[in-house]
């Protein structure tokens, strides 16, 4: 396994890290890290997310999790280089998912505004405006002429 203690440095060190980040992924149960929250007034349900981006959700959020836990002992031993540095390597790797996750479902959605989110039964949801501009919808139309 990868000891995330340590800087990943090398080629082979990099490849490992993600063959063992794949591997995590392909073994979550996303059962266990479900989003939770409950479509808001103004969203608007556009799909169900289904299979692999599940895992790769749950993974993430399991490594949120890791990484708020270890936030206050960061808070009070900033010295201590071996805990900083498994804290960002948590909080990479949540970022890392992440980013994987909103590449891989807007990607097979052909959606890609920034502005969707994931709530409760793996609903992806589109959301309002904040300024009254729809930001998606002006690419969309430069896309398409």
């Amino acid at each position: 396994m990868f000891d995330d203690s340590k800087p990943v440095n090398a080629n082979v060190e990099r490849s490992e890290y993600l063959i063992t980040l794949l591997a995590e992924i392909d073994a979550m149960d996303e059962s266990l890290w479900p989003p939770n929250g409950e479509i808001q007034k103004g969203e608007k349900l556009i799909a169900v997310v289904t299979g692999y981006p599940r895992k790769v959700f749950a993974l993430a959020e399991m490594y949120h999790r890791d990484r708020d836990r270890m936030e206050v002992e960061v808070k009070y031993d900033l010295n201590n280089k071996e805990l900083v540095n498994r804290f960002m390597c948590l909080d990479g790797k949540h970022d890392l998912l992440m980013e994987m996750f909103w590449n891989v479902t807007k990607s097979q959605l052909g959606k890609w505004s920034f502005s969707t989110g994931i709530r409760k039964d793996w609903q992806l949801v589109e959301l309002p405006s904040r300024d009254g501009h729809d930001f998606s919808e002006f690419f969309r139309h430069i896309i398409e002429e």
